[in-house]
């Protein structure tokens, strides 16, 4: 079950398109790389199976909503929205003439509806944009992925992570578990470097922002 935070599926779409928007602004033609760092934590985190990828579920959204199966409102929640995408049958010739990166820009989309579905807003917004403008530190995919190990296991919350590295107000105690969990996730996929030299990676990775 997805835990949705959001009822109206009508609403989730609204509010990924949005983030999306902004998203891709950001990472200009970098789209594909962008869409695999995506999927790497959906993986992670247990919202994708392993067999799923996001250009394979973009090319069904893309002809799923040509055929007219996909209009917001005939669904209860958006985990019937998504299976409904599961279960499209692809036209194979029409999957030819759609590029890699629509297909990707249209799973960076439903990825992004997905946040937004299992977070809620802010934290699901908050995710695919951390993401975005951070797409540096998340270039090979691996930290992305290691924060959704984290948080599949209960070891992180990704609000948690989205609030530290977005600079926006939580308690100290929420801040601490942020820091801790990206010092893991240091460890883990960049074993060789230091504490030290993790810290500072995780201390300048956070955005600084004056009082608003």
């Amino acid at each position: 079950m997805l835990g949705i935070l959001i009822s109206a599926v009508s609403e989730v779409l609204s509010v990924a398109a949005k983030v999306v928007t902004t998203a891709l602004q950001v990472v200009g033609t970098n789209i594909i790389d962008f869409a695999k760092i995506l999927e790497g934590f959906f993986k992670a985190a247990g919202l994708l199976d392993e067999t799923e990828s996001v250009e394979n579920l973009g090319d069904r959204a893309i002809q799923a909503e040509e055929a007219g199966e996909l209009d917001p409102e005939q669904f209860d929640s958006y985990e019937e929205y998504m299976k409904k995408v599961r279960e499209f049958e692809l036209d194979e010739e029409r999957s030819k003439t759609i590029t890699p990166e629509q297909k990707m820009e249209k799973g960076v989309e439903l990825m992004t509806q997905l946040a937004v579905a299992r977070y809620g807003e802010e934290t699901g917004a908050g995710l695919v944009t951390m993401a975005a403008e951070h797409r540096e530190y998340f270039s090979d995919g691996d930290k992305l992925s290691e924060i959704g190990k984290l948080t599949k296991d209960g070891e992180a919350e990704v609000a948690d992570i989205v609030n530290y590295v977005g600079g926006r107000p939580q308690s100290t105690e929420r801040d601490d578990a942020a820091f801790d969990a990206l010092l893991r996730v240091e460890k883990n996929t960049a074993p060789e470097q230091s504490i030290e030299e993790a810290m500072r990676t995780i201390i300048a990775l956070r955005d600084k922002k004056e009082d608003e």
